[in-house]
């Protein structure tokens, strides 16, 4: 997502719409919060037109509101789903597409490997009660 002319806009989404929909969030999560994390209003400027603040704040509210969230603790337990999603596109994208030189798909292997493999369980159990959601 991207605030651009006074418009928010989805952009990037060659790859949306296949497989299961959180995926998509987890798409989204990529282009927002780790520019929203970096703590940098320039950095975040640059890759979604907000300010951190703002930025994290619209990510909040858009996972509150898509999962219907009836508290902040709800809110939270959708947030970390979803972040562990897009930690693995994150990891993979660049494995995936083949643009990327074998420099970068290696360090995006070797960061796969280091911080997303070793919280897999956690993943899996987290994640063992929100497959059936999206049938």
């Amino acid at each position: 997502m991207f605030y651009f002319d006074d418009e928010l806009t989805l952009h990037g989404l060659r790859d949306a719409a296949y497989g299961h929909p959180i995926f998509d969030l987890g798409g989204t999560g990529v282009t927002m919060i780790p520019y929203a994390d970096s703590g940098s209003d320039e950095k975040c400027l640059f890759g979604t037109g907000l300010d951190c603040a703002t930025a994290r704040r619209f990510y909040q509210i858009f996972i509150r509101r898509y999962f219907d969230c009836q508290t902040g603790e709800e809110a939270q337990t959708w947030e970390s789903r979803v972040r562990m999603v897009w930690l693995l596109r994150y990891y993979t994208t660049p494995v995936i597409y083949q643009t990327a030189s074998d420099r970068i798909i290696k360090r995006s292997q070797e960061r796969c490997r280091k911080e997303f493999f070793p919280h897999i369980d956690q993943w899996i159990d987290e994640m063992a009660d929100v497959w059936p959601l999206f049938d």
